[in-house]
């Protein structure tokens, strides 16, 4: 199991092991480069390396495992936080790094790395909402593909991300003024049936002042479209269906 509360001297001869790799026992491999490890740092805390790394091999012979298209920073970060317990602040550079940071640590079963990282969008979706409306009023470029990005995750990735999907619909929400007919925002909810469902109910609790602007043209349009592909889109979640007439009441 992971040690916690964290030891400062567990934190130091881990930080020691890490760095000299002495005593180590087996071997990550990324292209060219090289990680030795300690199996049993790595196999308590992750089924995913127990399983990699309890191989029976020859007295002597390192277990090497080859993880060849997985992100080296990031694998460099998780083994420092399994290590040491190092956190993850101020590293990820933006919501579509972060987001990949949690998929690779839900990969590697990571459990708690991955629920930290999901934690942390959440607080960054805040800072990109007061960004837009404090300044540009507007969704910058590398800001809606970060979006989108941590939204398809969120609707179309495993049950451990639908964590993301409240942070998803409430920047939505609070940035509705973006959703109208012809938007590239309203395109891309289009594009994920589930999430432009979701949007559906949850805007109009707090959209009633919209219904006559341009806004509405994109509500309607986005209802069209959903009932559309309803009856192909098993994946919807049906309480979505069933409250779609809380919209067309409105």
């Amino acid at each position: 199991m992971p040690f916690d509360p964290v030891d400062n001297q567990l934190v130091t001869s881990g930080k020691q092991l890490y760095d000299s790799g002495i005593f180590a026992d087996a071997e990550l491999i990324i292209g060219g480069q090289k990680w030795p490890v300690h199996k049993c740092i790595l196999c308590p805390q992750s089924k995913w390396f127990e399983r990699a790394l309890n191989k029976p091999v020859k007295e002597g012979v390192t277990t090497k495992v080859d993880v060849t298209g997985q992100n080296p920073k990031f694998l460099s970060m998780i083994l420092r936080y399994l290590y040491m317990r190092e956190g993850i602040a101020g590293k990820l550079d933006s919501i579509i790094e972060l987001i990949s940071f949690a998929i690779t640590a839900d990969y590697f079963a990571i459990d708690d790395l991955c629920t930290k990282a999901i934690s942390s969008f959440k607080t960054r979706i805040r800072f990109m909402h007061l960004e837009i409306n404090l300044q540009t009023r507007r969704l910058s470029d590398e800001a809606f593909g970060d979006f989108f990005y941590a939204a398809r995750v969120a609707y179309r990735g495993s049950s451990k991300f639908r964590a993301l999907r409240k942070p998803v619909q409430w920047f939505i929400g609070r940035n509705r003024n973006l959703i109208f007919k012809g938007s590239p925002f309203l395109a891309n909810i289009l594009s994920m049936p589930e999430l432009a469902a979701a949007t559906l109910i949850n805007l109009p609790k707090v959209s009633y002042s919209y219904r006559d602007n341009d806004m509405a043209s994109g509500m309607d349009m986005m209802s069209r479209s959903i009932m559309m592909t309803r009856e192909t889109t098993s994946r919807v979640d049906r309480r979505y269906w069933n409250g779609l007439g809380t919209f067309s009441k409105l």
